[in-house]
Order: C-alpha cells, then sequence, then structure tokens
C-alpha cells in the first residue's frame, strides 16, 4: 500500500498497520487527531478501528513521554484532565498541550 486511499475491505489489517507505523514511526503523525484526519478515508470500515487503536497505543508510547500509562480505565481522573477524549473512539484522543 501507498496510499491510504489503496485501502479497500480486503486489504488486510496487517497492511494498514504496517503504513500507518510507518507514518508514525517517520514522525509524520504524532497526535490522535493528525492519525484520524490522515485515516479518514479507511474509518468507514469497521475492521480498520483496531488498527486504528493500535496506532493509538504506538502514539502514546512514542510521544507521550511521562504519561504514556494514563489511559481511562485506571487513571479516569487523571484521563478527564490531561486528555481530549475523542468522540468516535472513547478510549483514545490527544494529550493536552497546556497543563
Amino acid at each position: 500500500m501507498n496510499n491510504i486511499n489503496e485501502y479497500t475491505e480486503s486489504t488486510s489489517e496487517h497492511e494498514l498497520f504496517a503504513f500507518l507505523y510507518e507514518k508514525i514511526a517517520n514522525k509524520e503523525i504524532t497526535v490522535f487527531s493528525k492519525l484520524k484526519e490522515f485515516a479518514a478515508p479507511v474509518l468507514r470500515y469497521p475492521k480498520s478501528h483496531p488498527v486504528i487503536m493500535r496506532c493509538f497505543h504506538l502514539i502514546r508510547k512514542l510521544n507521550w513521554g511521562f504519561f504514556e500509562y494514563i489511559n481511562i480505565e485506571t487513571h479516569r481522573k487523571l484521563w478527564r484532565e490531561l486528555v481530549i477524549q475523542d468522540k468516535q473512539f472513547p478510549y483514545a484522543g490527544d494529550l493536552k498541550t497546556t497543563l
């Protein structure tokens, strides 16, 4: 896959993840909102949603520093204070830039 628009229902989840992983690893995508914007053409396919969540975890691990371990299930209060939660993906979001 060379372009996100090449993704179809028959494309494997692994291929989509590898494509997005490269964008994240190269720092082309560093926040979840940018990931969603970039991956908008594939979000209509339900099987892409687990891939997007795996990409969120990768973004969090690479870019959230000290806050990488915060999640809504274990740190509900901190999550509300530190994260701009996404409406479509409630367990994902962007770390607030001003704390």
